[in-house]
């Protein structure tokens, strides 16, 4: 509606099995003008005839909302999707930037999605539980921040293997800026299991990929 900016998009695909076809999605994440603040929102596409269709969602577009922070500063989300449980299923990490509270830093969401929105499984029977329910859990003051993170982390980047079934592993490369002659590129190992619907997120470290030498090192990308 002319409100939205900073999409992010990445794919999935899934084989038909278990009475579901062959799916070919792509995701886009987008932060969303909500009067002074915002949200960040998403939406699943589906090839269908050669042509990719917008689908209508079980659960709310509305990934994160940002109460407390402004829309004049870019949230710079990121999404990725990997993995599929050969049903339809697969496994997003959303990243986004804080800039104006004072606990300013990299966020991340990780859960599960699927061509009918995101959610948890529902160990009572096969379907999902729609909703914003994640690893991270439902309250806005409990997303996962990574440690080491301020207002000066910017230009994240993750991915996640779309290989594996359960791709709980991910990274999440950012530049820490310094000064407009001095950044440095950052690696953050994060992961994310389920065990019974409840979700354990686990920071292991964050590795210097390309340390400040006097040189600008800046925007990365994977």
């Amino acid at each position: 509606n002319g409100e939205g900016k900073c999409p992010s998009i990445d794919w999935w695909y899934t084989q038909s099995s278990a009475g579901h076809p062959e799916n070919h999605n792509l995701v886009i994440a987008y932060q969303q003008k909500e009067n002074s603040a915002y949200s960040i929102r998403y939406a699943v596409f589906e090839k269908q005839n050669g042509t990719y269709i917008k689908k209508s969602l079980l659960s709310s577009e509305t990934l994160y909302l940002a109460s407390n922070e402004s829309y004049t500063s870019n949230a710079n989300p990121n999404i990725t999707v990997g993995g599929n449980n050969n049903d339809s299923r697969g496994y997003f990490v959303l990243t986004f930037e804080k800039k104006n509270a004072s606990d300013a830093g990299i966020y991340w969401i990780y859960g599960q999605i699927s061509w009918n929105g995101v959610g948890i499984s529902n160990s009572s029977n096969s379907d999902f539980l729609y909703g914003v329910q994640y690893c991270s859990g439902i309250n806005e003051n409990y997303r996962n921040k990574i440690p080491g993170t301020n207002a000066n982390s910017i230009n994240a980047t993750v991915s996640i293997n779309k290989s594996n079934s359960y791709p709980n592993g991910f990274d999440v490369i950012y530049e820490q800026y310094n000064s407009s002659t001095s950044s440095t590129i950052k690696d953050a190992l994060l992961s994310c299991t389920s065990t019974n619907n409840v979700w354990n997120p686990v920071y292991h470290q964050t590795d210097i990929l390309s340390a400040s030498t006097g040189a600008v090192n800046q925007k990365p990308s994977m």
